[in-house]
């Protein structure tokens, strides 16, 4: 109703406009008081139709390229919201497990052959498996096919199996023997070359890219809340990797 009687007004104000430049342009020497009121009314109705219409142009179309960007952008936030992305890092070296590995009842962690992951947070996997909580690490076999394959791609061979021997000897001497040990933690072995590595529980899921291209430089990883459609997707993906794991 507003909008409606916004452009009615508009409309008039317009054609008064013109008609006072048709008064102006019917009437050009028409004097009184020592004013030419056909100059006069010519140049005020030019200003009153020509700018008014422009401005009323130029408000309804900023109007509704404002209106389009702002659905846009609502409706972007609302998939990114809706999606399950909760958490993003530029650098994947800087994320914190601590709550998801202190918290989560069972956790279950994939990668290839890094030993990092188990590196930094040794405190928390020992205290997972102290405290009865269950932790599966899925790593690359060394034996299958899957690894033979990035062997014959990386420029770091003499590193692969050696970080496999490393995170099952640390994870077995240091971890599973120690007395009080009351979940042991359980390495199993996939044969799968995957597309990104994960720290997986019932309540969200770390995600960690791998790059493409050779050489070195920072990953991103993002955390995905559980109950959510990306959730689904990952959490489906890693139990039927998990399946297909042998232990070690």
């Amino acid at each position: 109703m507003r909008d409606a009687a916004s452009r009615n007004a508009t409309l008039w104000i317009i054609i008064i406009g013109l008609i006072m430049l048709l008064v102006g342009a019917k009437f050009p020497s028409m004097l009184w008081i020592g004013i030419n009121w056909g100059s006069f009314f010519s140049d005020l109705g030019l200003y009153v139709a020509v700018v008014v219409a422009l401005q009323w142009y130029y408000d309804k179309r900023t109007k509704d390229e404002m209106v389009v960007s702002v659905v846009e952008a609502a409706l972007s936030n609302s998939n990114v919201v809706r999606s399950g992305i909760e958490n993003f890092t530029q650098d994947t070296k800087q994320i914190d497990y601590n709550s998801l590995l202190s918290h989560g009842e069972e956790v279950t962690i994939g990668f290839l052959h890094s030993s990092r992951l188990v590196d930094d947070n040794f405190d928390r996997l020992t205290e997972r498996a102290m405290s009865g909580k269950k932790t599966t690490i899925l790593l690359s076999d060394p034996k299958g096919a899957a690894i033979k394959y990035l062997l014959t791609l990386t420029t770091v061979k003499d590193h692969v199996i050696p970080s496999i021997q490393k995170v099952i000897a640390r994870v077995d001497e240091h971890i599973n023997r120690r007395d009080g040990v009351k979940e042991k933690i359980n390495v199993k072995h996939h044969d799968a070359v995957l597309r990104y590595s994960f720290v997986h529980s019932r309540e969200g899921i770390w995600v960690k890219m791998y790059r493409n291209s050779a050489g070195m430089g920072t990953t991103p990883g993002i955390y995905i809340r559980s109950g959510s459609p990306l959730y689904n997707f990952f959490n489906s993906d890693i139990q039927t990797l998990r399946k297909g794991a042998k232990n070690g």
